[in-house]
């Protein structure tokens, strides 16, 4: 099977790749967002419009049979320990299961 690192920002052609790619074999698809931590937290509208965006990506994948692999990645550069790192990516992956599960 194919995958595919599809371009950031191009929700509007988004669509049309999915369905060119999928004609191509392609059957997997990643989206990355990037969180960074500023004194011990992410930003809660980073994570929500960061969020809105990768189930944005999700639902246009799935809808062109195409599985999407979502990565919200959370930059280690900084003060903060693995345990802020650990906090932070719990809620963020929450929030993006809430997010995906509105869309």
């Amino acid at each position: 099977m194919s995958a595919i690192q599809l371009e950031k920002n191009l929700f509007y052609s988004l669509e049309q790749k999915c369905k060119k790619y999928n004609k191509e074999g392609i059957r997997f698809a990643k989206w990355r967002s990037v969180f960074e931590i500023n004194e011990n937290k992410c930003s809660d509208s980073t994570i929500l419009d960061n969020c809105h965006s990768l189930a944005k990506y999700a639902r246009i994948c799935q809808e062109n049979n195409i599985v999407p692999i979502i990565e919200p990645e959370i930059i280690m550069d900084g003060n903060h320990n693995i345990y802020t790192t650990a906090k932070n990516q719990e809620k963020i992956l929450w929030i993006c299961l809430e997010v995906k599960n509105q869309d």
